[in-house]
C-alpha cells in the first residue's frame, strides 16, 4: 500500500471514530486501531489527535469553498435559465456532503464544545464562505441577474439555512438531501429573481390601490 492510501485509510478510520464517540473522548490508540496500523505507521503522518482532525478539517473546508466559489450566474451560457445552472452547480456541493456525511455531520451537529482553536476554525470558514457568496452576489447584481439586496445579509440567510437543512439530512437517514436543496434553490432564487420581485410589488401595489376605495380614502 503507497503512502497515500495508508493515510486516507487512516483519515477514514478517524472519521469514523470521531464520529461514533465524539473528538474529546476519542484516543490515538482507538483511530490506530480502526485503521488497523501499527503505532508507529500513525505518528509517521500525524503527530497527534489534533493534528489529525485538523487536517480533516482543512481538507472537507476547502473542497466546501471551491464547490460554494463555482455557485455563479455570471458563469452560466447567455440566456440559460437560472434554476437550472443552480440545480447543476448544487449537484457538486450535493455529491461533498454525501460522501463525506460523517464528517459533516461531525461539523454541523458535533462540533459544540469543541477546543476553542477549533470553533474558532469552523467560526473563519463560515466567514470565508460569506464572503465567497457576497461577492458573488455582488457581481450578479452589477450584472443585473438578481435585483439590490443586502448581500452581506442575504449570504448569512443563505448560509444558515444550508446549514439548517443539511444538520437535518445528517441526522435522519430517511431525509432526501437532494430535493431539499433543490427546494432551497427554489427559494432562494424567487427571492433574488428581479423579475419575480417586480411582478409581486406590481400585484402588491395593484391590490392596494383596489382596496383605497373600500376604505373610503380619497386624496383628490
Amino acid at each position: 500500500m503507497n503512502r497515500k492510501k495508508r493515510e486516507g485509510l487512516i483519515l477514514d478510520a478517524a472519521i469514523r471514530v470521531f464520529a461514533r464517540q465524539g473528538y474529546p473522548t476519542t484516543s490515538v490508540s482507538e483511530i490506530i486501531e480502526e485503521a488497523s496500523v501499527a503505532r508507529g505507521t500513525f505518528y509517521l503522518y500525524f503527530k497527534s489527535k489534533k493534528d489529525i482532525f485538523n487536517t480533516l478539517i482543512d481538507r472537507f473546508f476547502v473542497e466546501l469553498a471551491q464547490n460554494v466559489a463555482k455557485i455563479n450566474a455570471l458563469n452560466a451560457p447567455r440566456g440559460a435559465d437560472l434554476s437550472g445552472v443552480f440545480r447543476q452547480l448544487a449537484s457538486d456541493f450535493i455529491t461533498t456532503i454525501t460522501k463525506n456525511r460523517l464528517l459533516t455531520k461531525i461539523m454541523l451537529v458535533d462540533s459544540r464544545g469543541l477546543e476553542g482553536e477549533f470553533d474558532a476554525k469552523i467560526s473563519q470558514f463560515y466567514d470565508q464562505l460569506s464572503r465567497i457568496i457576497q461577492h458573488n452576489l455582488d457581481l450578479n447584481i452589477k450584472a443585473g441577474l438578481f435585483r439590490n439586496c443586502d448581500t452581506g445579509v442575504v449570504a448569512r440567510c443563505m448560509i444558515g439555512s444550508v446549514k439548517e437543512m443539511v444538520a437535518s439530512w445528517v441526522m435522519q437517514e430517511s431525509m432526501e438531501i437532494e430535493s431539499v436543496i433543490q427546494g432551497l434553490i427554489d427559494y432562494l432564487l424567487n427571492g433574488l429573481n428581479p423579475i419575480v420581485y417586480a411582478a409581486t410589488e406590481k400585484a402588491v401595489a395593484s391590490e392596494e390601490a383596489k382596496s383605497l376605495p373600500r376604505l373610503g380614502l380619497n386624496f383628490h
